[in-house]
């Protein structure tokens, strides 16, 4: 149950994702690296490194030009999370999204599978109604006892322009 409980914390916790983005001096559209803490990805060159508050969060990237000016939160963000599991994948995946959708706020918009690199991976995608509505895209992906969600969030009308950035990472996502 406490892992259930810290799954949907993860998946929420998205949203507290820190508006402090580190500037770099060469803010072009050249692709940027990150490689940290066992994952490896590129990611738009126009993006900066952020700083989550999420437990378990691992890497953390934004796009400094949705950010809001009155919360200081990156409204584009790309998370990744990982939690050891003490559970099944498919019980642990299912029970987290559960509890979240047992909240009226969040709303299933799909589920699927694909392939990132080598791994097999489950994806969820889903809407969250409250004053500040955003859609989110969750990769999972399970490696040994371990799982890792490449959160997405965004703000709800620009999911569809955004969602290229997303791709793009995850074309080139390694774990080591």
């Amino acid at each position: 149950m406490k892992k259930t409980i810290l799954g949907i914390i993860i998946v929420m916790g998205v949203i507290l994702v820190s508006g402090c983005i580190s500037n770099d001096s060469n803010n072009t559209d050249e692709p940027k690296t990150f490689s940290a803490n066992g994952v490896f990805f590129k990611y738009p060159g126009q993006w900066d490194i952020a700083k989550s508050t999420v437990d378990g969060t691992i890497a953390a990237v934004a796009d400094p030009a949705s950010k809001n000016n009155l919360t200081g939160f990156a409204g584009t963000t790309v998370v990744v999370e990982k939690q050891n599991l003490t559970m099944s994948f498919n019980q642990f995946y299912n029970e987290t999204y559960s509890k979240l959708f047992s909240n009226p706020d969040y709303e299933l918009i799909s589920e699927g599978n694909l392939t990132i690199g080598d791994y097999n991976a489950s994806e969820c995608v889903y809407s969250i109604n409250s004053a500040e509505a955003k859609q989110c895209k969750a990769v999972w992906i399970q490696k040994d006892q371990e799982v890792y969600v490449i959160l997405f969030t965004t703000s709800k009308g620009k999911y569809e322009s955004q969602e290229k950035y997303l791709n793009y990472i995850l074309s080139t996502f390694k774990l080591n």
